[in-house]
């Protein structure tokens, strides 16, 4: 992983990494199957993640140069995607964190219910 986020040229540390991996390696084999990484970046809502869905991956050889995979617009939007991923997560480790070191007992799902503002099963900003 560390390898495609080299080439993304994205400064993170072995803590973000590990930090992700906790997060979408559900089978906790520390690697990342192509599922688990379609987990972290497809929408949540049914609609738009059908239609990503639905678009047949490409046959791509390895000598094809890696700096033509990508249109310059859709690597950045990647790379930001990237980004935001390991902000929540150092984020999220923060707050687990402090709430940890604060309270002796954390309910989550009553935490999760006092951010769900509109209370349709999503955090709201």
């Amino acid at each position: 992983m560390t390898g495609l986020l080299d080439y993304f040229n994205l400064p993170i540390t072995g803590i973000d990494v590990s930090l992700y991996m906790c997060r979408y390696d559900r089978d906790r084999d520390g690697r990342l199957k192509y599922s688990e990484f379609c987990d972290s970046f497809l929408p949540i809502d049914p609609f738009h993640a059908s239609l990503l869905a639905k678009k047949a991956p490409l046959n791509i050889s390895n000598t094809v140069r890696k700096d033509l995979l990508f249109y310059p617009e859709t690597k950045d939007l990647l790379v930001n995607c990237w980004r935001l991923h390991f902000d929540h997560e150092r984020e999220a480790e923060r707050v687990r964190q402090h709430f940890k070191s604060s309270y002796t007992t954390f309910d989550h799902f009553q935490c999760f219910k006092l951010l769900d503002t509109k209370q349709d099963s999503y955090l709201d900003t």
